[in-house]
C-alpha cells in the first residue's frame, strides 16, 4: 500500500507498506537469496532511494504482523516528480501512472482509469492519497520469509 500525505504545497511523505513478504519460489535456496536481497538492498542498502530518486528516507523497518513478514518505508518528498505523482495543471487532479510500478492495482481512494488507462486520479483537494497494489495474486508456490527474519533478528 502506498500512502501519500501532503504536508505542504506538493511536499510531504510517502509511506509504503508491504504485507506478507514472501519468496517467489518455495525452495529454501531461492528464499534465502530473496531474503538476503531484502536485507542488503532494501533495509541496509539504497534501493528505496534508487526507486524514488530525490526522496529522503525517513524510516525503514521490517516487522511481524499476524504471522506474516511486513515492511514499512517512509520517504519524504519535496515535489510531485520525486513521489512519482503528476499534476497537469495546478487546479487539476493528482495522477499516478501505475506502469512505473511492478505491482498490479487493487484499490484506492481515487478513481482508477482501468487497464487501458492505468492511472489513478485524485481530487487536488485531498491531503491523503492511498493506493493498494499486489505483487503476486497466486501465493500457493511462495515461501513466507518470516522465519528467516526471526532467525536474522536474533
Amino acid at each position: 500500500m502506498y500512502k501519500y500525505e501532503f504536508t505542504g504545497k506538493n511536499t510531504g511523505t510517502l509511506t509504503i507498506l508491504y504485507y506478507n513478504i514472501s519468496s517467489s519460489n518455495d525452495s529454501e535456496g531461492v528464499a534465502h537469496t530473496d531474503f538476503t536481497e531484502l536485507i542488503d538492498s532494501y533495509l541496509n542498502g539504497s534501493k528505496p532511494q534508487d526507486e524514488f530518486p530525490g526522496a529522503q528516507v525517513i524510516k525503514k523497518e521490517l516487522y511481524e504482523d499476524n504471522g506474516k513478514l511486513c515492511a514499512r518505508m517512509v520517504l519524504g518528498f519535496s515535489d510531485l516528480k520525486t513521489a512519482r505523482l503528476y499534476q497537469a495543471d495546478p487546479k487539476g487532479a493528482y495522477m499516478l501512472h501505475m506502469s512505473s510500478f511492478s505491482e498490479s492495482y487493487v484499490s484506492s481512494n481515487g478513481t482508477w482509469g482501468g487497464e487501458i488507462m492505468p492511472v489513478v486520479f485524485w481530487d487536488r483537494k485531498l491531503k491523503t492519497l492511498d493506493v493498494t497494489t499486489t505483487v503476486e495474486k497466486n501465493i500457493d508456490n511462495t515461501l513466507n520469509l518470516l522465519e528467516m527474519y526471526k532467525a536474522w533478528k536474533k
